[in-house]
C-alpha cells in the first residue's frame, strides 16, 4: 500500500507531520523535462512538462512525489512518471531538470523502478543551464521487481543550482519500452542540517550512506 510516512527508499523519509523544514535548507523550485520528446502514458505525458513550487505532484511534478508503494506491488502505468513504449522509445533529449533555489552537492539518485526500468544515468550539475558540466554516468545491475529503488551513486564534487538528470541507457530487457516511477535526488547536507531541501511543503530528509 502507498507509503506517505516513509517511502521505499531506504534513507530517505519523507513526513510533513513530523519533521519540520530546517532553516537555509535547498528548496526545489522546479522541475521539467522537454516538450519535444514522446513520452507513452504516464503523468509527464498526460499532465505538465514543467512544473514550480509548490507542487501538487502532477505532470512532471510526479517524479518527486513522496507517496510511493513499496517494492514487489503491481505494476501501475498510471503512476509512472516516465514511460516509453515499442515503437517510440528514443533516449535522446530525456533528461528531467531540477532547480533549487541555492546552490547543491548531488550524491545520488534513488531510482523507483518499473521491471523494465532505467540502467544507465548521466548527471549534470551547474549553476545555469549554460553552464551544466557533466559528473559522469552510473550504471546500475538488470532490475526485475517492480516499484524497486536503485541509488545511482555519483558521489558528485560539483555544486550548482541546476541539476540535470539524463538518460543513457533504459532496460528494455526485450520487451521494447521502459519506465520510471520516481528520481529522487540525495544531497550532501552542510554539517548539522538534516533537512537538506523541501518538496511541496514537505520536509524530506535525506541521509547519504557512510
Amino acid at each position: 500500500m502507498p507509503n506517505t510516512a516513509r517511502s521505499a527508499v531506504v534513507g530517505v523519509a519523507f513526513a510533513a507531520s513530523t519533521l519540520t523544514p530546517v532553516a537555509n535548507a535547498a528548496e526545489l523550485v522546479g522541475i521539467s523535462f522537454p516538450e519535444t520528446v514522446t513520452l507513452s502514458v504516464s503523468t509527464a505525458a498526460n499532465g505538465p512538462r514543467s512544473v514550480v513550487a509548490p507542487f501538487d505532484f502532477g505532470g512532471i511534478g510526479n517524479i518527486v512525489n513522496p507517496t510511493v508503494a513499496g517494492p514487489g506491488s503491481i505494476a501501475n502505468a498510471n503512476d509512472f512518471t516516465l514511460h516509453q513504449t515499442v515503437g517510440v522509445v528514443n533516449v535522446t533529449d530525456v533528461v528531467v531538470t531540477y532547480e533549487f533555489d541555492m546552490p547543491v552537492l548531488i550524491d545520488a539518485f534513488d531510482i523507483v523502478q518499473h521491471h523494465n526500468g532505467v540502467r544507465t544515468l548521466e548527471l549534470l550539475v551547474g549553476d545555469s543551464l549554460g553552464s551544466l558540466v557533466s559528473a559522469g554516468q552510473v550504471s546500475v545491475p538488470e532490475n526485475a521487481l517492480e516499484y524497486a529503488v536503485n541509488r545511482f551513486d555519483f558521489d558528485a564534487m560539483a555544486s550548482g543550482r541546476f541539476v540535470q538528470l539524463r538518460l543513457i541507457e533504459p532496460e528494455l530487457d526485450g520487451q521494447g519500452g521502459w519506465a520510471l516511477y520516481r528520481a529522487y535526488p540525495v544531497l550532501v547536507p552542510s554539517p548539522g542540517v538534516a533537512c537538506v531541501f523541501a518538496v511541496g511543503g514537505l520536509a524530506t530528509v535525506r541521509r547519504r550512506r557512510v
